[in-house]
């Protein structure tokens, strides 16, 4: 309950959404203050520092192949799906990453369920849905 109210305070005092709200105060520690200092001396700088990117629309991309950024492979335009902050990424560069971030997690904590925890339960359904794509089809 405690980190819900900061979440929403820090969401609404900086006009963010709640995701952006989570992952800005996870980069600063949970430290509102420091955050918010940050932020209103140079929202862009804070944005970038923490990988927290801005509203921003990124149509899908029209061509019959796509370059990853993440892998640097050329991929049918079938092959990809947006992350959260839009930006597009191959099929195969999720499937890897996820399964990584997976198995690297679960050798940390040991306990699956504590992702649970720590996200917000958009990511965890962005998470599951990706999931489903590249391991269930």
């Amino acid at each position: 309950m405690k980190l819900e109210k900061l979440i929403t305070t820090v969401s609404e005092m900086l006009a963010i959404t709640a995701d952006d709200a989570f992952m800005l105060l996870s980069q600063y520690k949970w430290n509102r203050q420091l955050l918010e200092e940050a932020y209103f001396e140079d929202e862009n700088k804070t944005r970038q520092s923490t990988g927290v990117a801005r509203d921003e629309f990124h149509p899908r991309p029209t061509s019959t192949t796509f370059l990853c950024p993440v892998s640097f492979d050329e991929v049918p335009i079938d092959e990809i799906d947006a992350a959260p902050c839009g930006h597009w990424i191959s099929n195969n560069a999720w499937k890897e990453y996820l399964t990584d971030s997976l198995v690297e997690f679960t050798k940390v904590s040991n306990c699956i369920r504590k992702v649970e925890l720590l996200l917000p339960p958009c990511t965890i359904e962005f998470i599951s849905y990706l999931l489903n794509i590249f391991f269930l089809y």
